[in-house]
């Protein structure tokens, strides 16, 4: 059975998504879904076996310009998931079925999708659907000359100081108790507040998220005397931004990774405020071994390293520049 989904079905929704875009929370995908449904613009689908919800699509209907398409609006596939024991059984074309026919609702003449170019499993399941292939892109990018208006190492002598670790570390709280204790013009620079508060958006490859930080750390720079960055930032998403830092601040510049058992990520995070946000089974998704940045010397933090030790090491690092 095919059924469009409600807010009652936010949860199962959320757990399905999660598994397709792992770099996204449930929670992150819930409040999203939850906006989502209550617009007209946007609908989703459940697929079940039984009782039980085994995979999900989610079709939203686009007015700015779709590849190949010639009229307005466009259904388009936002993306649809079938658990693996559930697969080669034609759920995935009946969850497309009931996504057309929606679109077709709204009136759309059209509907259309995506995939990565390397995503082959993708690509076969849209042929097999009957869709046409519009076009293929290959995106470029280069490194411009430096700005000569912009110096590499700042001569104003402003310091930057990066605070890395899995979730549940204690990366704010130190941010935090390091700006008390550095004062005024320490600007703290969090990854959540940036992707979740003010941009609202997913992480991973290509997050709108990295160029506001790095215009944010040009800022800092020029205008703070110490800046500090403290996040997750994944050490591969977020190498631009590390390679940036490198270039503004050069020598000015310490970074610290707290290098913590999982078990004591979870303990610490059940003393925060927001433990009920999420719990262990989202923190071990999100967990990484070991993710240093490799080209970026950073400090280690380890179990035995208190809050207050933890500034008192960094304030005395800074202190050397």
């Amino acid at each position: 059975m095919v059924r469009k989904a409600d807010k009652a079905d936010i949860s199962a929704l959320t757990k399905l998504a999660a598994a397709l875009w792992d770099h996204s929370s449930e929670d992150e995908l819930s409040d999203e879904f939850s906006q989502l449904l209550s617009q007209k613009t946007a609908c989703f689908f459940l697929k079940y076996s039984g009782e039980l919800p085994v995979g999900f699509a989610q079709c939203q209907l686009r007015r700015d310009y779709v590849e190949g398409a010639e009229t307005s609006p466009v259904g388009y596939l936002e993306g649809i998931f079938v658990e693996q024991p559930y697969r080669r059984n034609g759920y995935a074309g009946e969850l497309l079925a009931a996504c057309e026919q929606w679109a077709a609702e709204q009136g759309c003449k059209e509907f259309a999708s995506d995939c990565e170019i390397n995503n082959d499993t993708s690509f076969r399941f849209h042929k097999a659907m009957d869709f046409s292939e519009a076009n293929r892109i290959v995106c470029f990018t280069k490194k411009l000359k430096t700005d000569p208006t912009r110096t590499k190492e700042p001569s104003n002598g402003n310091r930057l100081v990066i605070l890395r670790g899995n979730s549940g570390s204690g990366k704010t709280s130190l941010a935090h108790a390091l700006q008390q204790q550095l004062g005024r013009h320490t600007m703290v620079i969090s990854q959540d507040v940036i992707r979740l508060q003010m941009l609202w958006v997913r992480d991973g490859p290509d997050t709108p998220a990295l160029p506001l930080l790095v215009q944010l750390l040009e800022y800092g720079a020029a205008h703070c005397g110490v800046t500090i960055l403290e996040g997750i930032l994944d050490a591969r998403v977020y190498a631009p931004l590390f390679r940036r830092a490198i270039e503004l601040y050069g020598e000015n510049l310490r970074a610290f990774y707290y290098d913590l058992p999982f078990e004591e990520t979870l303990w610490r995070h059940q003393t925060r405020d927001k433990r009920q946000e999420f719990g262990e089974t989202a923190m071990r998704r999100w967990w990484k071994e070991k993710d240093f940045i490799g080209f970026l010397p950073e400090t280690v933090l380890s179990t035995e390293v208190t809050l207050d030790e933890a500034v008192a090491q960094i304030v005395a690092s800074l202190n050397t520049l």
